[in-house]
């Protein structure tokens, strides 16, 4: 009987992980995933889409090289500084053995004007949320998007979407 397929998770954050495996679950039945701890390669807090996606790309293909899954995903948050606006931002890669890659950004949402100001400080968004929210678990549970959104969104849910527009050109079948 033929090994299942196995997906690789650079992140032990149950939000991510959790969020990758409800996504497998759906596209691949009966695949396994697999979490693994690897670094982004970037800076703790990324500070441009471009930063933001190396980081996800380097996760995916760390996660990739620490096992033998067929599929390594990897999930970076970070902040796209532009002009006198800030965007909180959240993007997945998937990549395989042979070299393709899908990619998906499943957040995009405007930080207020104070968390901006913060942010130019040198500051990084997990810590000023912690604080803004007084929950210092806050980027392992709903995180920023829960708290600007009132819970409506939760981070869960955009890594859910990033996860499925990455994991997309791998499913099998006609492509629109």
């Amino acid at each position: 009987m033929a090994q299942p397929l196995r997906i690789a998770v650079g992140s032990t954050n149950p939000t991510k992980v959790e969020a990758a495996r409800a996504v497998v679950r759906a596209y691949f039945p009966g695949a396994e995933v697999l979490p693994v701890e690897v670094a982004s390669g970037v800076r703790n807090q990324p500070l441009s889409q471009g930063e933001t996606v190396a980081g996800a790309r380097n996760r995916a293909r760390r996660a990739l090289e620490a096992t033998d899954a067929a599929i390594g995903l990897g999930m970076e948050a970070g902040v796209a500084l532009e002009g006198a606006r800030a965007f909180l931002v959240g993007w997945c890669v998937a990549l395989d053995g042979a070299g393709r890659e899908g990619a998906g950004c499943g957040l995009v949402i405007p930080l207020p004007p104070d968390v901006t100001a913060w942010l130019r400080e040198g500051r990084e968004l997990g810590q000023v949320m912690a604080e803004r929210s007084g929950n210092p678990q806050i980027g392992r549970e709903g995180g920023t998007v829960a708290l600007l959104t009132r819970g409506y969104v939760t981070r869960r849910q955009t890594w859910e979407l990033a996860c499925a527009y990455a994991l997309s050109p791998f499913l099998e079948g006609d492509r629109a």
